[in-house]
């Protein structure tokens, strides 16, 4: 009975951990998110296609290194506070899903603590992107409008591709 509990631990602790460890909050990357989706994002190559002055490119490199300096700028302390949070929130799931009988209660409670940080994060990001976008002019963000439209179709024709 004991190998039998590992067996399953260790197949839910597995899942959960590589989930848990990238929820992170990056927002500019390239256009496949963490699971190969296709994302719409603002990434360095699309805003390249939009013909920026210096002066745009100045301010968006100041937003970057703003963003930049202030995750880094994030104490130990508070950095650790999150991965024990993380940490604490692994062991209830694993312990919700271990135990004997299912409490839909407990779950509901833990999965809506992960939603509304996942919700933190996500408004953060779009902020970000907001503030970057407001650098831009009317036209060129009816062309980066565009570039997202064609990098979706592209992304949706890869989709419909790979399910054949």
């Amino acid at each position: 009975m004991n190998l039998k509990k590992a067996l399953i631990l260790t197949a839910v602790a597995l899942p959960l951990t590589l989930t848990f460890g990238t929820a992170s909050a990056d927002g500019f990357g390239g256009h496949k998110g963490k699971q190969g989706r296709c994302e719409l994002d603002m990434g360095k190559k699309m805003l390249r296609q939009l013909d920026l002055t210096e002066a745009q490119k100045s301010e968006l490199k100041t937003l970057r290194d703003t963003q930049r300096d202030a995750m880094r700028n994030v104490s130990d302390a508070e950095r650790q506070t999150r991965i024990d949070q993380r940490k604490a929130q692994q062991q209830a799931v694993q312990k919700l899903i271990l135990a004997d009988t299912f409490d839909a209660s407990q779950a509901q409670t833990l999965a809506q603590e992960m939603a509304n940080q996942q919700a933190e994060r996500r408004v953060k990001r779009m902020e970000m992107q907001h503030k970057m976008l407001s650098v831009l002019t009317p036209e060129q963000k009816t062309e980066l409008a565009k570039l997202q439209q064609e990098r979706l179709e592209k992304c949706g024709e890869k989709r419909g591709k790979g399910r054949r």
